[in-house]
């Protein structure tokens, strides 16, 4: 277990939002010397200014990139369970090859859904729309559960 406080060791004060709690920092040694600092790291910090009452925490974790020094944060859990990207939007979950066996959610919002060969299926009107890789609407499923193609109207029952 490991402790934080402000202050001093004989008069210690509350620790403050955005302090560190603790740090578990890894580098290696390179072809004439260890890093300078951390190249990977996983960081707990204090998410509010702590009373005996209110005392949250988010957890962030950082890598370096292949080909580079610096590390940047890849992923957040916040305060509340929020399990956030990196805030440049660039982080993926799963990669070509490696993917979730199984996700499942209550609600998916904000944006659309884009598969490996640019096929997006994305909110219109009342309906969901799919559009090809170059933006184009190609099919649109409307509320009612008719399916138009092109133009063309397939119901279910004729299928």
């Amino acid at each position: 277990m490991f402790g934080r406080a402000r202050g001093t060791a004989g008069t210690p004060t509350a620790v403050q939002a955005n302090d560190g709690l603790l740090f578990l920092v890894a580098k290696g040694y390179g072809s004439s010397g260890f890093s300078p600092s951390g190249r990977a790291n996983i960081s707990i910090y204090v998410a509010e200014n702590w009373t005996d009452a209110a005392q949250g925490t988010y957890i962030t974790f950082k890598t370096t990139q292949a080909g580079t020094t610096t590390q940047t944060e890849k992923m957040r859990i916040t305060d509340t369970g929020n399990i956030l990207p990196p805030s440049d939007n660039t982080g993926n979950i799963g990669v070509n090859g490696q993917r979730w066996a199984l996700v499942r959610a209550k609600t998916v919002t904000s944006g659309d859904l884009v598969f490996e060969n640019g096929i997006r299926a994305s909110e219109d009107g009342s309906g969901l729309a799919f559009k090809n890789d170059a933006g184009e609407k190609i099919a649109l499923l409307d509320r009612e559960g008719n399916f138009y193609v092109k133009g063309e109207v397939k119901r279910l029952k004729d299928l």
